[in-house]
C-alpha cells in the first residue's frame, strides 16, 4: 500500500512536466521577421509601381501640341463622356525671376450649342508682381471651361502683361517617400525581432522575485520543523502541486521541473538551483543558491542564512509594493484632475445659463 502511494504522488508531481517552461525560439523568430520583411517590401514594390504609374498618367485628359503655330490644347471630351482632368503646371518668366503655380483642370464635355462665356481678361495690375501673375493664372485657368462648344481648349502663351507662360504635366511622385517607409518599416521589424524574448525574460524574471520569498519561506518553515534540505524542497514541491493545480507560474513550473530531474536523474538539488538561477538572472535568487550550495559542500548553518534571506526577499517584495502603490496613485492623478473639471463643469453649467 505505501508503494502504491508513492508512485500515484510520483505521477501526480510529474504532471507539471507537459508543459515545460521554456523560453521563445531566436530562429523562429527571426524566420517570421523575415517573412514580414519580404511582405513589406512587395507592398512597398506594388506601392511603388502604382505612384509611378499614376504620375505618368497625369489624369484622362489630353494635350496637343500645334507645331505650326506653338501652340498648346487641350481636348475636350465627347458629350457622353464624363468630365476629363489633368494636372498642369505653368512657368512664368520675368525679369524679376520665374514663378510657378500648379492647377488641376477639370474640362466638361463638349456642347455644340455651349454658352458665349467669355474668359475675363484681367488687365488690372497688383501692388506685387507674384501675388498679379498668380491671380491672372488662377483667372485663366478658371475660364477655361466657360465654353463648352469649343472642341479644343487653347491654353494662353502669355499673360495679359505678356509674360510668357510655359505649359506642362505636372507629375507628381511619391515614390522616394514609399520607399523611405518600406525601409524604415523593415527595420523596425528587423530590430525588434527578439522583443518577445526580452518580454518573456522580463516576465520569468519578475515571476521568480515574486515566488522565490513564498518558496523560501516554506522551505525554512520546513527546515526549523527537523526536515532535511531533500525532504523539504520535496514538501515545497508537492503542497504547491495540490494547491495550485492551475497555471504555477514560470517559478514554481521550474521548480516542479527540477524535482522532476532530481527524482529522474538523481541530479543534484543545489546544482540545478544554481543552473536555474543563473538563467533567471535575479541576484537574489543566485545568493540563495550559493547559500544553499555552500550548506552542501561547506555544511554552514543553512537555516540561520536562510532565514536572514527570506526576511530580506519579504523587506524587499514590501518596498516593491509600495512603490507600485505610489506609482498608481501618481498614474491615477490626471484622470482625477480630469474627472473633477468635468465636475465642476457640470455643476456650474446650470447658474451660467439661468445668468445667460
Amino acid at each position: 500500500m505505501k508503494r502504491e502511494k508513492k508512485d500515484k504522488k510520483k505521477k501526480h508531481i510529474f504532471r507539471s512536466r507537459d508543459r515545460p517552461a521554456r523560453l521563445l525560439d531566436p530562429l523562429e523568430l527571426h524566420e517570421k521577421a523575415m517573412h514580414s520583411i519580404v511582405l513589406i517590401a512587395a507592398l512597398g514594390l506594388a506601392l511603388m509601381i502604382m505612384d509611378v504609374l499614376a504620375s505618368w498618367n497625369g489624369g484622362d485628359m489630353n494635350m496637343y501640341l500645334d507645331e505650326d503655330r506653338g501652340r498648346i490644347y487641350l481636348l475636350r471630351p465627347e458629350s457622353k463622356d464624363s468630365p476629363s482632368r489633368m494636372r498642369v503646371k505653368a512657368k512664368v518668366k520675368t525679369e524679376q525671376g520665374q514663378y510657378e503655380k500648379d492647377f488641376d483642370l477639370t474640362l466638361s464635355p463638349y456642347e455644340p450649342a455651349g454658352k458665349d462665356d467669355v474668359p475675363e481678361d484681367i488687365t488690372e495690375k497688383e501692388p506685387a508682381e507674384e501675388e498679379r501673375i498668380m491671380y491672372q493664372l488662377r483667372s485663366i485657368v478658371s475660364g477655361l471651361d466657360s465654353d463648352t462648344s469649343l472642341r479644343r481648349v487653347l491654353l494662353p502663351q502669355s499673360l495679359p502683361g505678356g509674360e510668357k507662360i510655359v505649359w506642362s504635366r505636372r507629375r507628381e511622385s511619391h515614390t522616394m517617400l514609399i520607399f523611405a517607409a518600406t525601409v524604415a518599416f523593415a527595420f523596425l521589424v528587423y530590430r525588434s525581432r527578439h522583443s518577445p524574448i526580452k518580454k518573456q525574460r522580463q516576465e520569468n524574471m519578475e515571476s521568480v522575485a515574486e515566488g522565490l520569498p513564498v518558496f523560501l519561506h516554506q522551505l525554512v518553515l520546513l527546515l526549523n520543523a527537523g526536515l532535511i534540505l531533500d525532504t523539504a524542497f520535496e514538501r515545497v514541491v508537492d503542497q504547491n502541486i495540490r494547491f495550485k493545480k492551475e497555471d504555477p507560474g514560470y517559478f514554481f513550473t521550474r521548480i516542479r521541473n527540477i524535482h522532476g530531474s532530481i527524482a529522474n536523474t538523481n541530479a543534484s538539488l543545489n546544482r540545478e538551483l544554481q543552473q536555474f538561477a543563473r538563467e533567471s538572472g535575479v541576484s537574489e535568487f543566485l545568493r540563495v543558491s550559493t547559500v544553499i550550495s555552500d550548506n552542501v559542500s561547506r555544511g554552514t548553518d543553512l537555516t540561520e542564512k536562510l532565514e536572514e534571506e527570506s526576511h530580506a526577499l519579504w523587506l524587499a517584495r514590501r518596498m516593491k509594493s509600495e512603490e507600485r502603490g505610489r506609482l498608481a496613485e501618481t498614474k491615477m492623478t490626471l484622470p482625477l484632475s480630469i474627472f473633477l473639471g468635468v465636475l465642476i463643469l457640470i455643476t456650474v453649467s446650470p447658474a451660467l445659463l439661468e445668468m445667460n
